[in-house]
């Protein structure tokens, strides 16, 4: 291990948590579960910088009586089966299934939008841990024990979540810019 930064320190990814969710899917053969109003996804409904669009909701009743869990907005949704890896912030209260676990970063420790860059970063340590021989994931005993390091200043740790997110954003201007120019260039080609 290499040494940490002034500052840093190393923390298992629980011990910044306040809690962590699994998720859950009621019975798809009761139609009382679904066409609420709550928003249900799976794996499947995440893509590279986020949730796309929400295809299936689920009713109190659902929601009563299946494991899944709702996610408040401004927490993390981990995929940790079947896509493992991809993550968003809940922008909203969203219930999960059981490929997502739900991850309420504990304030008084961490910036939420910091560690979601931090498991970006943590990606491929995670699907290291991938395991399975049907539907793969990551076990989770093995997120929670899963070593981070961190600033211990939350408004560093604001700082630098600022500066990705100014990356960010830049690059996807960037990339919507070259998209547009190749539609051009494809249209004068024609």
């Amino acid at each position: 291990m290499t040494e940490l930064p002034s500052g840093w320190c190393a923390i298992r990814f629980r011990d910044l948590c306040q809690k962590i969710a699994n998720g859950g899917t009621p019975a798809t053969h009761n139609p009382r579960f679904w066409g609420g109003q709550i928003p249900w996804v799976t794996g499947a409904d995440f893509f590279s910088s986020g949730i796309g669009e929400i295809r299936r909701f689920v009713s109190e009743l659902g929601l009563r009586s299946s494991s899944t869990s709702v996610v408040a907005a401004g927490n993390l949704l981990v995929v940790t089966r079947t896509g493992v890896g991809k993550l968003a912030i809940a922008t909203f209260d969203i219930a999960i299934s059981k490929d997502i676990t739900g991850v309420f970063v504990d304030p008084a420790k961490a910036v939420t939008q910091f560690v979601y860059y931090l498991l970006s970063r943590e990606l491929d340590e995670l699907k290291k841990l991938n395991q399975g021989t049907s539907i793969n994931g990551v076990i989770r005993a093995d997120l929670e024990g899963h070593v981070v390091r961190v600033p211990t200043s939350k408004s560093v740790q604001a700082r630098i979540a600022a500066m990705l997110v100014s990356i960010d954003t830049a690059i996807e201007l960037t990339e919507a810019l070259i998209d547009k120019y190749h539609q051009i260039k494809a249209g004068l080609m024609h």
